[in-house]
């Protein structure tokens, strides 16, 4: 606990982030900050510490327009949302592939670690942005079974965002 206090004091880090995270959190959505904490419940510290490199940088158009999607969102919008999301996800798991199984990275066990994160999913995402998630995933299982990327639709119909978190 005194160790916590410090690192708020010290880093005048958020109470509702992990003590340890340095990232820049002011413009954190309160969604990203509860997954931090329920995820620094159960990842290793090498896992954490990707998760500071990869929203250290700046979000994407498509990343924000998800975080502030409203729960009435017309589907159009929601399946626009998961095309720009679907490149940037596979580009993130890319680049740390232990996202793309959370209990590889765990230091809890499997079944507690699926519990926080499906809980966490359920608590902190509206039913618009579950849908837009659920899309997201059959994007990146159709680009899977395809051998390749999930690039969505041709070009011209696809959202437009930019890289980022």
């Amino acid at each position: 606990m005194r160790q916590e206090l410090a690192a708020i004091l010290a880093n005048r880090a958020s109470v509702d982030l992990p003590a340890d995270f340095r990232a820049p959190a002011h413009d954190l959505p309160e969604s990203q900050r509860s997954f931090l904490l329920a995820y620094s419940s159960i990842l290793n510290p090498a896992a954490m510490a990707a998760l500071q490199e990869q929203l250290a940088g700046p979000r994407s158009a498509v990343a924000a327009q998800f975080e502030t999607l409203p729960e009435d969102a017309p589907e159009e919008v929601r399946r626009r949302i998961a095309e720009g999301l679907a490149p940037e996800t596979r580009k993130q798991q890319e680049d740390h592939p232990f996202l793309s199984d959370l209990e590889a990275s765990s230091r809890r066990e499997a079944a507690i670690t699926r519990s926080v994160v499906l809980h966490a999913v359920v608590e902190f995402c509206n039913e618009a942005q579950l849908g837009v998630l659920q899309r997201v995933n059959a994007l990146l299982a159709e680009g899977d079974a395809a051998g390749g990327p999930a690039d969505g639709p041709p070009e011209a119909a696809r959202w437009e965002g930019g890289a980022g978190r």
